[in-house]
């Protein structure tokens, strides 16, 4: 499906200097694009001060929408729908806005603040029983001793039985390690938003592993490195893989994608600076 865009208030190199005299447009080929775009622009808001909000105008078919992007946040707005203004997305939820996928299909998560109420609604009702204090105890010594049973079962039957976790299939080769690992170094993203994971390869085998936080300090994201590992290349059921310490295998999935723990991370193709500023 073809998205044309239509893109002010922002360069097309998603800078803010020089000012932009006006609006730029593209046409992209598939949904990848689409959300790459649009977490490219989040993410520029949040590194430099524009004088007005980036918008992308998007053209499917028939319909037409405005995603802009605000401090690293983005809002969708549809002119000719009233359940669809100012809209809080991230940039996979764009597309079934644009696919007319209903709201409760798309906006499917609960928020913490509904699980709190959710148990406070419970305690409040459970101390307007009025139960006694002995049918209280009672009630407590049971769980506890249902509990305790479960535990001493679940206990016996994982620590005999063997893991029914199977081990990677890797198998490492020498043969072109140097190529292949220079094939697919660069930073790969599996969200842009907080606590999105990110990695980067280097070339000389080197895998960083970071973690994308919003910090008010800087008025942006930072990135956290949470650990790193020199890279095996090798195969995984015959095709190519690479393997980082002794589980995180790395299975390409194309040029610009590649599979890790069934997660998916998108290459970059750009400077680390693009997403935040490293911390310790």
């Amino acid at each position: 499906m073809d998205y044309k865009v239509s893109v002010t208030h922002i360069n097309s190199d998603l800078t803010a200097e020089p000012p932009p005299e006006g609006p730029w447009e593209e046409v992209l080929h598939t949904d990848e694009a689409l959300v790459l775009l649009l977490n490219r622009v989040a993410v520029a808001t949040t590194q430099t001060t524009f004088l007005d909000i980036p918008q992308v105008e998007i053209t499917v078919g028939h319909k037409r929408a405005t995603v802009s992007a605000i401090a690293g946040q983005l809002f969708y707005n549809d002119a000719h729908s009233k359940n669809h203004q100012n809209l809080k997305v991230i940039a996979d939820e764009v597309l079934g806005l644009l696919a007319d996928k209903p709201l409760e299909e798309i906006f499917t998560d609960s928020t913490e603040d509904d699980k709190e109420e959710g148990v406070d609604r419970y305690l409040m009702n459970y101390r307007s029983t009025g139960l006694s204090s002995m049918f209280s105890f009672i009630f407590l010594l049971v769980l506890c001793s249902v509990i305790g049973i479960c535990g001493r079962v679940l206990w016996l039957e994982f620590s005999i039985q063997p893991s029914l976790i199977k081990p990677n299939q890797f198998i490492p080769i020498l043969d072109g390690e140097a190529e292949i690992i220079r094939k697919y170094s660069d930073i790969y993203v599996n969200e842009y938003r907080e606590g999105g994971s990110v990695f980067e390869i280097d070339e000389t085998g080197l895998i960083v592993f970071y973690e994308l936080w919003y910090s008010e300090e800087v008025n942006g994201f930072v990135l956290k490195q949470t650990e790193s590992f020199d890279l095996q290349v090798g195969t995984e059921m015959n095709e190519v893989a690479m393997l980082a310490g002794e589980y995180h295998l790395l299975l390409p999935k194309g040029p610009d994608l590649i599979s890790l723990h069934d997660l998916e991370y998108k290459r970059l193709r750009g400077q680390l600076g693009e997403l935040g500023q490293v911390v310790d």
